[in-house]
Formats: structure tokens, sequence, C-alpha cells
């Protein structure tokens, strides 16, 4: 399947597997495709018209991951999640919580990011498209019914039915 992806298309599922890295999750979630894609070319400057910035998603994949701190419970225990990580920060820099979660090695994808892959796959072979690019990653990523990238796009998104219809028309003009 991945000899009819574009070098760019390429470099985004390289890019979630550092996003999944970099956050300390264990697997690559089609969140992590999202996160990759913001900072890509291609597909940054549809996002960001939609208020979905590299940076925000980044934010709130670190939020909900595997390793995600569990607001809830430490605040029954009297804990301020938000004060300890801004002490943290204050004290070791900017990202200081994530940065003692990352992992190494490959990460295998889960059944939602292997949906994401085949539903580029599938919009590219309908589509004018020779290739699988970035846009066509991000009609699968928001195609994938997945509850992890709808919290995130909903935290982060405008207006997720607005992006849906202009990443469409993205990929209608691949070719």
């Amino acid at each position: 399947m991945f000899e009819k992806f574009t070098r760019a298309a390429r470099a985004v599922v390289g890019d979630a597997q550092h996003e999944a890295h970099a956050v300390g999750d264990g697997r690559i979630e089609p969140v992590h495709v999202l996160g990759a894609l913001a900072k890509q070319e291609r597909t940054s400057g549809v996002l960001a018209r939609h208020g979905v910035t590299y940076d925000a998603v980044r934010a709130q994949i670190a939020r909900t991951g595997d390793s995600a701190l569990d607001v809830d419970a430490l605040a029954s225990l009297g804990v301020d999640l938000e004060a300890v990580r801004e002490r943290a920060e204050a004290t070791f820099g900017e990202g200081a919580l994530e940065r003692a979660r990352r992992g190494r090695g490959h990460l295998r994808f889960t059944r939602p990011s292997k949906a994401v892959l085949e539903h580029a796959l599938l919009v590219t072979v309908v589509g004018p498209g020779r290739e699988v690019g970035a846009a066509q990653l991000l009609a699968g990523v928001l195609a994938v019914d997945d509850p992890r990238t709808t919290s995130v796009l909903s935290a982060v998104c405008d207006d997720p039915a607005a992006l849906r219809a202009d990443v469409m028309g993205l990929t209608e003009e691949a070719g």
C-alpha cells in the first residue's frame, strides 16, 4: 500500500510515530496522524483556517493519551494538575511532564489508524489522483470514528463539518 504514498504522505506516517513517542503513547492512533498533518505544509493551511494548529493539537494529544494524568482523580485528592504542570514547566521548562513519558522504538498502528490509511487509499482510488497524499490522509483521519480524535478536534476546531467540506475539496483537486 505504501508504494502509492507520496513522499509527503510517507513523512506524515513517520511523523505520526514521532508524535506518539513524544507524548508517551504506546501505539500510533489517528490523532497522531492528525498531529503530523497539522505540521505538514499541504494540510496545515486548511487545518489552521478552522482553528486547528499543531500546538493546539499537540497539547490536546498530550492531555488525552496513554500516559495522560487523570485530572479528575487527582482533583479528588486535592491535586490541581494545571498548577503542578505550571510549576514543573517553570522549573524544568515547557513540556516537562510530557518529556518524562517519552518512549523509544517502533510503534504499531491501532485498528483505527490502519482504517485511516485504508480510507486515504479509497479516497485516492475513487478520486482524480493516483497517489495518496497528505489531503487524502486528512480525509481518512476525519472519516474514521475514533473517540480520541473526535475529542481533540472538538477542543481545537471551530467547525468540524466545514473542515470536512474543505478537505473534500482538497482531495477533489488532487490529481
